[in-house]
Formats: structure tokens, C-alpha cells, sequence
């Protein structure tokens, strides 16, 4: 059994858990202030539930963020330790700026917060629209390609493998990447495939 733990119930997190379950993911959902949207999601739904922080730390196989980057400050950064984290966040900025524009790189913030956890960094570049409407099919030949950064090989094969069971074809690379999946870089919103991706991360191998 797999299990993928979301943290932050809102478009994001709903729209990845249901992509999770129809593709045979257990899914644990913790939320300070469940909408009415999420408890839908797991009423009557024996992959899913709704949990507490430590539970979800303790079983999760992922532990996906999926809660605005202003917010996760909040979090108990120490129950993530040797857990593989993946880090779905992106920061914005309205101040001075365009609407949406963003301020900073999450990336290295995150990994400070707790250096021991396993951290992947993925999931951030499409929007929830895209894990709504755009899942392929199985056995669709040419996916749209999602990167996995992160360092850790282990830790990325394991995402790796969720992001090819909701339907996208994952290609990984190492944290010195990260940025370019931020809001305005390269890969953020990108629809190419696996060859494409490899491009726009400038990665010389494919993991």
C-alpha cells in the first residue's frame, strides 16, 4: 500500500489527492481548517482520511506540502525528519509587483527549516487545473513531463513513482535545479515532454 500524506486541503492539495486515489494511492489529509470540499473528498472514502500532523508523519510513504508558503511556517518541521518531503510550494508576491509575481525560491528556506528531511521538490510547476483536467492515460505514449529535484536518488525515485502512477512522465534532476521551477522560470507551466524537459533543467542524464 502506498500512502500519500497532504498537508493543506485547498485546490491544490484536493486536486492531487484525487489524482492519488483513482491511481490506487492511500491518501491521509491534514488540515488546520478543513473546508467542506475536503470532507467530500474522504466521505465514504476508504483510501482516504483525514488525520493529525503526527499521524500523518508516521505512516506516509510522501508527505506532500501543499499549503501557502506564508503558512508553513506554522508547520511542526520536526515530525519530518528522515521522511521524504515533497515540497509543492510556491511563494508570492502582490507588493510592487504584478499580481502572482514571484518574490523568492522556496527551495533553500525549506530545506532549513529541517536539514534531516528527505526533500524533493516537484508538483509546484503545473497548476490544480492541470491535475484536474489534464491526467493521461496510462497508456498514452508521449506524457507531459514533470520534474523531480532533488538530491536525494532514493527520495526522487519514490516521487518519481507517484508521479508516473497520476499520469505524467518524471524526470529528475539534482536541487541545483529547484529555481527553475519557480513561477516565471523555464519549467514552470511547461507542457513538453520527457526530451523537453531534459532541456529546459539542462540535465545531461536522464535518472
Amino acid at each position: 500500500m502506498k500512502v500519500l500524506g497532504i498537508i493543506g486541503g485547498g485546490k491544490l492539495g484536493r486536486a492531487i489527492a484525487r489524482a492519488a486515489l483513482t491511481s490506487g494511492w492511500t491518501v491521509l489529509v491534514h488540515d488546520l481548517a478543513p473546508v467542506p470540499e475536503l470532507f467530500s473528498l474522504v466521505d465514504g472514502n476508504e483510501s482516504a482520511k483525514l488525520v493529525d500532523g503526527p499521524e500523518l508523519a508516521q505512516h506516509s510513504d510522501v508527505i506532500l506540502l501543499a499549503v501557502p508558503f506564508e503558512a508553513s511556517a506554522e508547520l511542526d518541521w520536526s515530525l519530518f525528519t528522515d521522511r521524504i518531503v515533497l515540497d509543492a510550494m510556491n511563494q508570492w508576491s502582490t507588493i510592487g509587483e504584478t499580481e502572482h509575481a514571484p518574490a523568492i525560491s522556496t527551495t533553500t528556506s525549506v530545506q532549513a527549516r529541517n536539514p534531516q528531511m528527505r526533500l524533493v521538490k516537484s508538483l509546484n510547476h503545473f497548476s490544480y487545473h492541470d491535475y484536474r483536467d489534464d491526467k493521461r492515460a496510462l497508456d498514452v505514449a508521449a506524457h507531459r513531463a514533470m520534474a523531480v529535484i532533488s538530491d536525494d536518488i532514493e527520495a526522487a525515485a519514490v516521487v518519481a513513482g507517484l508521479v508516473r502512477d497520476i499520469g505524467y512522465a518524471p524526470v529528475i534532476a539534482g536541487m541545483d535545479c529547484a529555481h527553475l521551477l519557480d513561477p516565471k522560470g523555464p519549467v514552470f507551466g511547461a507542457d513538453v515532454d520527457e526530451p523537453g524537459m531534459r532541456v529546459l533543467l539542462g540535465a545531461t542524464r536522464n535518472h
